[in-house]
């Protein structure tokens, strides 16, 4: 069993007192279950013996303990990734990823677990496929923000710096973890900067991204002060568009995101100012664009 790992990692990543005891209960019910904890372990011994893995594979079979022992897939999804997360970090140590480095990439497991809650009322998460990229080692938390590589999708030209659809750039996610403070993101950028040295153009790291935070209405409807505004602003944006659903509204609104929009909540700024652009008629949307960071400020 390893109800131990579990306590210690729960309790090194502040999950809530709830969240610790409904995941303990959880395991306990995978456990009582001999063929289903072999499973589970399965799965957990596959990823260890550091061949190919197939998380797709991996979470229809934790979805298929979950249905077998009675508990959400949900919190069965985020078991497993829980476990995998030691051996994760003995790969990171072998290729002298800080342990930083780690704590800050296992964190968005618990960014997900209250996000989950938050919508579905469930410890657990809804989108452990996209945790995949971290237990490959293809994408990294540095600091507030989060980062990989990718091919660019569009050719690029401006302030000096030329690209071309295919090239390598990095590229940006943006955790759901408090308040986008300016602050955080330059040394979210300046770590990026000196962990990817080898996609620097001439000095300059294209950072690319791809979210509704970079749809260029939140100008029209954000007030100044926004930190939206101000993430958003960093970027040269290159394309949006209107979408044709509100498919982001559970970032804004959480369970909430499908009520009409003049019965959406206004507990936040953010809420507040959502409702109205919506309830005038306003259309939600996403855009993409490139951040250039010379390793000390935007360019």
């Amino acid at each position: 069993m390893r109800t131990e790992y579990l306590k210690h990692f729960t309790e090194q990543f502040a999950y809530p007192a709830e969240a610790r005891d409904s995941l303990l209960r959880d395991y306990a019910a995978v456990c009582g279950d001999e063929a289903e904890n072999a499973r589970l372990e399965a799965c957990i011994a596959a990823y260890e013996a550091d061949g190919p893995f197939d998380y797709a594979a991996a979470l229809e079979t934790t979805k298929s303990i979950a249905g077998a022992v009675g508990v959400s897939p949900y919190a069965v999804d985020l078991l497993l990734f829980i476990f995998l997360s030691a051996h994760l970090r003995e790969r990171y140590r072998q290729r002298g990823v800080a342990d930083e480095i780690w704590r800050d990439s296992m964190l968005y497991l618990r960014y997900k677990l209250v996000e989950c809650h938050d919508v579905y009322g469930v410890w657990g998460s809804f989108v452990a496929s996209w945790f995949a990229g971290f237990f490959t080692l293809g994408r990294f938390a540095l600091g507030r923000l989060q980062f990989e590589q990718i091919a660019l999708g569009y050719d690029f030209a401006q302030n000096g710096v030329s690209l071309r659809k295919g090239d390598r750039v990095l590229n940006v996610h943006i955790p759901s973890s408090g308040p986008l403070l300016p602050e955080l993101c330059l040394d979210a950028y300046r770590r990026a900067y000196a962990f990817y040295p080898e996609l620097r153009r001439g000095g300059i790291l294209p950072i690319a991204c791809s979210s509704w935070m970079l749809y260029p209405a939140h100008f029209s409807f954000l007030p100044p002060e926004s930190r939206i505004r101000t993430f958003l602003s960093d970027f040269h944006i290159v394309s949006s568009s209107i979408l044709e659903d509100f498919s982001y509204g559970w970032r804004i609104f959480g369970a909430d995101a499908d009520k009409a929009p003049c019965d959406l909540p206004e507990r936040t700024s953010l809420q507040r100012a959502y409702k109205r652009f919506l309830c005038g008629g306003g259309r939600p949307g996403c855009g993409e664009g490139l951040l250039l960071f010379d390793g000390e400020a935007c360019v």
